[in-house]
């Protein structure tokens, strides 16, 4: 006699499963006329400078940006303009269909107020409170 075992599979549940994306997608905002302007010169700017490091050619590429007349930004400004408005249409689209707009939010204080680090840290050396408490070392050395 030959044996075969079977393995059966448990029934699937007819209920939508809460693990899936969502019909509605937040739209991306559209790139800046420098960006526009970035991405169609890359090449040519790391080039010309001779390094491919993000931050050099960032600084490269701005210091350029800032050099170019009014005349040389205008048709990047426009492309991004357009691509402004179609982000603008597409967010209302998303918004009236029930979609949340998602924003980052900065922490507040508990009076409900931001503050900077810096007002918060001198606030705190002002009361005279210390950073944490002293390791069991230091208590030892105390003595």
């Amino acid at each position: 006699q030959e044996h075969t075992s079977r393995i059966t599979r448990p029934p699937t549940t007819t209920h939508p499963s809460p693990f899936k994306m969502a019909d509605l997608v937040q739209p991306t905002k559209p790139p800046t006329a420098y960006w526009l302007w970035l991405s169609e010169k890359r090449p040519a700017l790391t080039k010309e400078l001779g390094k491919t490091k993000g931050s050099d050619v960032a600084k490269f590429a701005g210091e350029r940006w800032k050099a170019l007349s009014a005349a040389d930004k205008k048709p990047y400004e426009e492309k991004a303009a357009t691509a402004k408005k179609e982000f603008d249409a597409e967010m209302e689209k998303f918004l009236a269909a029930g979609g949340v707009k998602n924003k980052r939010k900065m922490k507040e204080s508990k009076d409900g107020k931001r503050g900077s680090k810096k007002a918060r840290a001198d606030a705190r050396a002002a009361s005279g409170m210390p950073k944490r408490p002293p390791s069991a070392y230091f208590q030892f050395m105390k003595e």
